[in-house]
């Protein structure tokens, strides 16, 4: 959080946020670097003074007399608050056999990586809690990645159905793929796309072990 951890606030200064970054990131846009509580006023239709408390509480810097506060720091804070810098929660799409294995794997917390939802298609599955993640209607994928602001996304579809997903993740706040279903992606140059070839990888094990044991006759 922009002060500390323990800062809390209203309901209405929650509501207000999304505006204040809308109005942010189009000044910011313009090349402005400060702005303030009577621009955004302005800008919002807000009265300042609800402005001027908000701004007390959230931002991690004081305005400058004359300047106002600086909209780069601003849009940080705002994101921090409503969880738009989430870099550790990450959402799986398949829960069938790799899926759940994964899920299981403890060490993904080891390197600060939570899995916090699944999605599938498979009526069976979904409604279940698989190693203490909840299981989602891939109808809900956008709807829950947008309102969460998670930016990891794990693929374990089938083949034919990996694209579809990429495409539809490439629609939200989704910012990096690891797929696991065999074929390569093709993803927007904003997101961080990393491919896992099981076969590809077996095949070079093998080769590599041919050659070890020739080597060692």
């Amino acid at each position: 959080m922009a002060k500390n951890d323990v800062v809390s606030y209203s309901l209405s200064t929650i509501q207000r946020l999304p505006s204040y970054l809308r109005a942010l990131n189009d000044l910011a846009s313009q090349n402005e670097e400060y702005v303030t509580t009577i621009t955004l006023g302005k800008i919002l239709n807000i009265n300042p003074m609800s402005i001027k408390k908000d701004l007390a509480i959230i931002s991690s810097k004081e305005g400058l007399p004359h300047y106002g506060f600086k909209i780069s720091i601003l849009i940080s804070d705002i994101e921090t608050i409503l969880g738009y810098d989430n870099t550790k929660d990450a959402v799986i799409i398949g829960v069938g056999h790799l899926g759940q294995a994964l899920l299981s794997y403890p060490g993904f917390t080891n390197y600060g990586v939570n899995i916090c939802l699944g999605f599938d298609i498979d009526s069976n599955l979904i409604g279940q809690t698989i190693h203490g993640v909840t299981i989602m209607p891939l109808t809900k994928l956008e709807d829950l990645i947008e309102r969460l602001h998670i930016h990891i996304a794990i693929i374990c579809v089938p083949k034919d159905a990996a694209q579809e997903i990429a495409n539809r993740l490439s629609k939200t706040t989704i910012r990096a793929i690891w797929n696991w279903a065999p074929i390569n992606l093709a993803v927007p140059d904003n997101i961080v796309l990393k491919n896992e070839d099981i076969a590809s990888s077996l095949a070079i094990l093998t080769s590599q072990m041919e050659q070890s044991m020739k080597r060692n006759k």
